[in-house]
Order: C-alpha cells, then sequence, then structure tokens
C-alpha cells in the first residue's frame, strides 16, 4: 500500500490505519506504568 492509499484509508476512517500510532503510544504507556509486571507470567 503507497502513502496515498493510507491517507484515503484514514480519510475513510478505517481504524486500522487510523489508530495505530495511538495504540502504539499507549501500550508504550502501559508498559512503562506496569515496569517490572510487564515481564511477569499468568497463572
Amino acid at each position: 500500500m503507497n502513502e496515498r492509499d493510507l491517507e484515503k484509508a484514514a480519510l475513510r476512517g478505517e481504524p486500522s490505519y487510523v489508530w495505530r500510532a495511538g495504540q502504539e503510544r499507549r501500550l508504550e504507556m502501559i508498559l512503562r506504568a506496569a515496569g517490572e509486571r510487564a515481564r511477569g507470567r499468568v497463572l
């Protein structure tokens, strides 16, 4: 997909293109807040 296609998709509101950067930013915030717990394991 080229840059123009991505822009058109974003204008149409396709979430996978519109929210990608925001999702990455939120994940980074969560991982920073979780600290070492993010490297633990779920029982």
